[in-house]
């Protein structure tokens, strides 16, 4: 009986690190399955939707060496957004080389800053958002 209540202890405390722990690869899965680029504060009241709460925590648990593994070989293009977005609030990071590494890339995506919903590429994104941050 007690081998039986430890095993379910241990199962028990790896489901719930597995779920609040926020893993990086993870986040930016789950990013992923939405296309959709979001501000802070979107539509009429001004709401932080989920997915730029996944932005936060992608950015607070991930060091620039992931970031820029998600920037060049992620294969969702709003985990590439997203990721430029954080290397550019960095203060080590080389924005030219990610702004160049980043212009070839026409991939769709959606973008919604505010009331203002529309579509765009990552390259169109990039070139929108390249002041974002110190400027270097």
């Amino acid at each position: 009986m007690k081998k039986r209540y430890k095993i379910f202890i241990t199962v028990l405390l790896i489901i719930l690190l597995i779920w609040f722990i926020p893993i990086p690869g993870f986040i930016a899965f789950k990013i992923g399955l939405n296309n959709s680029v979001m501000d802070s504060s979107v539509g009429a009241l001004g709401i932080k939707p989920v997915q730029y709460r996944r932005y936060e925590l992608l950015k607070a648990s991930s060091g620039t060496k992931r970031l820029k593994r998600f920037y060049k070989y992620h294969t969702s293009p709003v985990v590439k957004c997203y990721s430029f977005w954080a290397l550019s609030e960095r203060d080590s990071i080389n924005r030219f080389e990610l702004i160049k590494s980043g212009l070839s890339d026409d991939r769709s995506i959606s973008t919604m800053f505010g009331c203002f919903v529309s579509e765009s590429t990552v390259a169109d994104f990039i070139i929108n958002n390249m002041s974002v941050g110190n400027d270097k």
